[in-house]
């Protein structure tokens, strides 16, 4: 009787006020079990640098993913996840004393007790109260976020002994890397730019201009910064390597800049991180860290005549000239810079505004003669007169790239936009039908690549594979680094 009493009171209790409120109560406890899910099963992981030492990252399996931000790779790395977790935290905070506030009103308040309501009119300390708290809250969580912000779009600048972050003075880079990227529907392009070097017998920055390309795949060094030019070619896109740093998006009337420093050699995997079409979840990209002299290697690939060992790696080459109309390689078609494109694209579009203005003149001059009024809808659709240019930008769609380099193909881990690996299989089944791997949505492709596997034999396909696949140039040399992502699944390792 002394156990089972209070039960029973208890379970009357509880019903009776089940009964009386049910919304309220259901509401409540939506709220209640999801704030106690996530802080105790997510929350306790973002203070956590490394699974193998994490007790709860182990039990759970987590944070061993290719694309986790809970074992970052660098000091920016660490920092965010710094903020993760004092988002974390304050969350946690926060669910306590509102789960604290909400049992003491279910308890105080309870029917039996206060049958009948009171009708208040306010509080002005509990109103204080609630209104000061949230923009203290949001000050906390604001200054240490503008602070990674500002972290994620430094680039690097020249001091008295070399090239320093903003950020760490203290460490100074005898030299920087520069690219640009592009974002475009639904792949990415890496355009290297020029390699920095600090000379401190003369006091200044020396420039090594580069031209080299490729696309969904870069290779950087370890240990040199990368100053990196976010643009894109069509809609935004968002780039974000997760174990390195933030999310910086890609626009295509601005450029973002941020730099990348990887302190540990490796296969890094990032992706597009907002929504951009039909393809998005496809658009993926890798980034592969070696060193200094493995890079160098690479970034002289193309150099020389192209040398072609098989039968039917010649035949391929053959066949790979109708390639060349949307793609670039070397030997075959070499990339035009994104400068010169621009230079080419003022020069044309220069040509239009001329005759545009001159149709213009000459149709006003006509519908002055016929007693008509020129509205301005009526130029745009009437055929006889001539488009309306657009002005070019180094922004601009018009100096779109159709499709990627085709250069270091046969180096890539994975194609198709980091989401197939390299195989002579898959690169057949691309070839042969591009939309069963990007698919069709409302009749339109998602990819600019048509299926050939009606427009060539198989013989054909698999003779193109074959020059993509074992091709060499005859003053390069580079072997590609077998990696091991850093941090392996349980099927890796």
């Amino acid at each position: 009787m002394f156990y089972t009493e209070p039960l029973k009171n208890l379970k009357k209790h509880t019903l009776k006020f089940l009964h009386s409120s049910p919304i309220f109560v259901l509401r409540g406890m939506k709220v209640l079990l999801g704030s106690v899910f996530f802080s105790s099963f997510f929350s306790p992981l973002f203070a956590a640098e490394n699974p193998n030492l994490n007790p709860v990252l182990k039990f759970f399996k987590l944070g061993q993913s290719e694309y986790t931000t809970l074992n970052p790779a660098n000091q920016l790395g660490k920092e965010v996840l710094d903020l993760y977790s004092l988002f974390a935290w304050v969350g946690i905070g926060v669910f306590c004393v509102v789960a604290l506030i909400f049992i003491v009103v279910v308890y105080r308040f309870r029917e039996t007790k206060h049958p009948k309501a009171k009708d208040l009119r306010g509080n002005f300390l509990l109103e204080m109260f609630w209104t000061t708290v949230p923009i203290v809250i949001l000050i906390v969580i604001a200054i240490p976020t503008i602070q990674i912000i500002f972290k994620i779009a430094e680039v690097p600048v020249s001091s008295s002994d070399g090239f320093s972050l903003a950020s760490g003075k203290q460490k100074i880079y005898p030299e920087y890397l520069e690219v640009n990227v592009i974002g475009h529907q639904w792949w990415w392009e890496f355009e290297y730019i020029a390699i920095h070097k600090w000379q401190a017998d003369q006091n200044k920055d020396t420039v090594q201009s580069l031209h080299r390309v490729t696309s969904s795949e870069a290779y950087f060094p370890v240990g040199v910064p990368v100053k990196v030019n976010l643009v894109s070619e069509d809609v935004i896109h968002s780039f974000w390597l997760p174990r390195v740093m933030g999310k910086t998006d890609a626009m295509p009337g601005q450029v973002n800049q941020s730099t990348l420093v990887f302190e540990t050699a490796g296969l890094y995997k990032g992706e597009c991180a907002l929504y951009c079409g039909a393809s998005h979840a496809l658009m993926r990209f890798n980034v592969v860290v070696v060193d200094q002299k493995t890079f160098q290697d690479w970034l002289n690939w193309g150099s020389g005549d192209m040398v072609l060992t098989t039968e039917s790696a010649k035949r391929g080459a053959v066949v790979a000239q109708t390639c060349v109309a949307c793609h670039t390689m070397k030997g075959v078609k070499d990339y035009v810079p994104r400068s010169e494109r621009l230079e080419q694209a003022k020069i044309a579009y220069e040509e239009n505004v001329k005759l545009y203005e001159a149709g213009e003149k000459a149709y006003k001059e006509k519908m002055a003669q016929e007693n008509k009024k020129v509205w301005e809808r009526q130029m745009r659709e009437d055929p006889s007169m001539p488009a309306i240019p657009v002005k070019p930008s180094q922004f601009g769609g018009e100096l779109a790239t159709i499709g990627p380099d085709l250069t270091d193909i046969q180096f890539k881990k994975f194609v198709v936009s980091g989401i197939k690996q390299n195989t002579r299989e898959n690169l057949i089944n691309w070839i042969k039908n591009p939309p069963s791997i990007k698919p069709e949505i409302s009749g339109t492709l998602t990819v600019r690549m048509p299926a050939y596997e009606h427009v060539l034999d198989n013989q054909s396909i698999e003779d193109v594979v074959e020059f993509l696949s074992t091709v060499k140039y005859s003053k390069s040399d580079f072997v590609a680094p077998v990696l091991i992502p850093l941090y392996p699944t349980p099927n890796q390792k």
